[in-house]
């Protein structure tokens, strides 16, 4: 648990210093810099500079007590208004960006991913990318290895998307899906001879993701609605067989 508010407190553009600290500030409550330093592992020297950059980012407020300063890190419901802000901010530009994105046309790109904010990467733009269905094969294997780089947000988005997935693979000891939720949206079938692969391919309409496992797992995502069509055909031939 500790691992997933630390991954979600850096997706949000906190380092490693300022997780400790404003995690120390959340425990202590108002706090002058001696208290902040004796309770989150940083030095002295370094927890001014990374008090500021806290402040900065709006997570942590300063005030004035017997003639000290103190610091009081925001409560923790507030992060969504710290998030809903950086959002509209966002769609502000989105047009904008559109209109750049629509300047330059290419019929297909290519994304290479690797890592664990790699491949956490590559699943949100999977389950991002518009598709209400999707179709997936290869050796489950692989794809197993994928929980252990994903973060909390990543894990959870094809549910709260409600993305229906239909999944052929190599014949399995124990059904992975036992949570009911994601059971309704997953259609779970097996086929012997994609035991040897070290593929898992995961596709819609017009995208596609490979995650490959030979010395370490890594994904890229192809973005062409042929190679998406080729591949939707050797699912159906798989699904046949």
């Amino acid at each position: 648990m500790n691992e997933d508010i630390n991954n979600i407190l850096r997706d949000l553009g906190l380092s490693e210093k300022e997780i400790k600290v404003y995690i120390a500030l959340l425990k202590l409550g108002p706090s002058p810099v001696s208290k902040i330093t004796e309770h989150s592992e940083v030095n002295r020297v370094t927890v001014y500079p990374t008090l500021k950059n806290l402040i900065e980012k709006g997570f942590v407020s300063k005030f004035l007590m017997e003639r000290k300063n103190h610091f009081k890190a925001i409560e923790p419901k507030q992060i969504l208004n710290l998030i809903k802000e950086k959002e509209n901010k966002i769609k502000d530009i989105v047009p904008i960006l559109e209109q750049i994105s629509k300047k330059i046309k290419t019929s297909t790109s290519i994304e290479l991913f690797r890592g664990s904010k790699g491949i956490s990467s590559f699943i949100e733009k999977i389950y991002s990318s518009g598709e209400k269905e999707m179709f997936a094969y290869g050796n489950f294997d692989v794809a197993a290895r994928v929980i252990e780089y994903q973060s909390l947000y990543a894990r959870k988005l094809r549910l709260r998307k409600k993305i229906k997935l239909n999944i052929i693979v190599n014949p399995l000891k124990e059904y992975p899906y036992e949570d009911p939720r994601y059971k309704k949206i997953t259609t779970l079938k097996f086929n012997k001879k994609l035991k040897n692969l070290n593929v898992y391919i995961i596709f819609g309409k017009k995208i596609v993701g490979i995650l490959e496992l030979t010395q370490e797992l890594i994904a890229i995502i192809i973005e062409n609605e042929e190679i998406a069509k080729y591949h939707k055909f050797v699912y159906d031939l798989l699904n046949k067989s």
